[in-house]
């Protein structure tokens, strides 16, 4: 099954071929899976955070599967150069939240950031 008939089953023969157009001329632009993202040199992106005092929290604990699973994502994303490795005074924890298909969400804790 094509991307057209998995996104829009429901749509016209003449819809789902006017989708697939566009995915042939813009397919750069589309991520084809999780760890598939763009990005680009072209701009420098640093946060200001004025005189706020940084928030370094420790990793929580996790149960040894729950571990296991946090660090194998973090070498995929490392891989796939979604992060990169990073020190400074500024840090939250990793949060497994399941999917409705039962995979596990990477997340982070950002809640002590905004209070």
């Amino acid at each position: 099954m094509s991307l057209p008939e998995k996104a829009a089953p429901e749509c016209s023969a003449r819809s789902k071929k006017a989708l697939r157009s566009i995915l042939q001329k813009c397919g750069k632009a589309i991520s084809r899976g999780e760890a598939d993202l763009g990005r680009t040199s072209l701009v420098k992106h640093r946060i200001e955070t004025g005189g706020a005092q940084p928030v370094k929290l420790p990793p929580r604990r996790l149960p040894q599967a729950q571990r296991e699973v946090v660090d194998r994502l973090i070498r995929e994303m490392l891989h796939a150069g979604v992060i990169e490795p990073a020190s400074g005074p500024w840090s939250s924890p990793v949060v497994l939240v399941r999917k409705k298909d039962g995979s596990p969400r990477f997340c982070v804790d950002y809640r002590r950031l905004n209070a």
